[in-house]
């Protein structure tokens, strides 16, 4: 006799029951796959930061040795070592290319071809100078200074005063350095015989910079100019 298997019939909270376990089944096993994701962000995020701060600690320590050895260069550039300034200026360049101290050793090779009368070459190394230094104040007030007096040295006085006073100077430059830029941009319209320009620019400085030393020298140069305007 064959045997009559019983139909079971489950109820709708057992039914109901059976959804619920398999819904916890599904959710553990999501959750330890993403779990298993967070633990390999984890070592991802943790790889990186271990990159960054290596990049970072490298990167510092090349940062002090190009100062280090720009340091050195002006040091043997205020000596009067010219050659051996310029041989230390251009080993921080090859050896520490994208660094700070790189980008400001530009200006030293500038004013070291100054010195050595190279001024064409000064000329352009101060003109890199400015584009390679754009949030150096320090540098960009001199190289501006540097390219003016090379401009004066070669008797372009227009261009010089264009480079001593640029448009804007008085954001650009570092302020202590501007009255002797405008005493030297004074000697240039002097120079290009326009006196009443000169006076103008000593006047501003004796007005705007009357604790600097440059004050009493534009006061004493601006008397000698209006003497002589009143001889013409």
């Amino acid at each position: 006799m064959a045997k009559i298997t019983k139909k079971v019939k489950m109820t709708k909270k057992e039914i109901k029951h059976d959804d619920i376990q398999d819904k916890i089944v599904d959710s553990l096993g999501l959750m330890k796959q993403y779990a298993k994701h967070i633990i390999i962000g984890a070592l991802i995020i943790f790889v990186i930061v271990v990159m960054v701060n290596s990049y970072v600690k490298n990167n510092r320590k090349k940062e002090m040795n190009a100062n280090a050895q720009l340091s050195t260069a002006i040091s043997l550039l205020n000596r009067g070592r010219i050659a051996d300034a310029l041989g230390t200026i251009k080993d921080v360049e090859n050896q520490y290319w994208g660094t700070n101290a790189a980008s400001k050793s530009i200006y030293y090779k500038a004013l070291a071809e100054f010195d050595q009368r190279n001024f064409d070459q000064a000329m352009k190394d101060a003109k890199d100078a400015l584009k390679t230094n754009r949030k150096n104040s320090f540098i960009i007030s001199y190289a501006y200074h540097l390219i003016g007096t090379i401009y004066e040295q070669k008797g372009d006085y227009k261009s010089a005063i264009e480079n001593y006073l640029p448009d804007n100077y008085e954001k650009k430059l570092i302020k202590f350095t501007i009255p002797y830029a405008m005493y030297d941009a004074a000697r240039c319209y002097e120079k290009k015989n326009e006196l009443k320009n000169a006076i103008d620019l000593l006047k501003k400085i004796e007005a705007e910079y009357k604790g600097y030393s440059i004050a009493k020298d534009a006061m004493a140069h601006r008397e000698f100019l209006e003497g002589l305007v009143t001889q013409i």
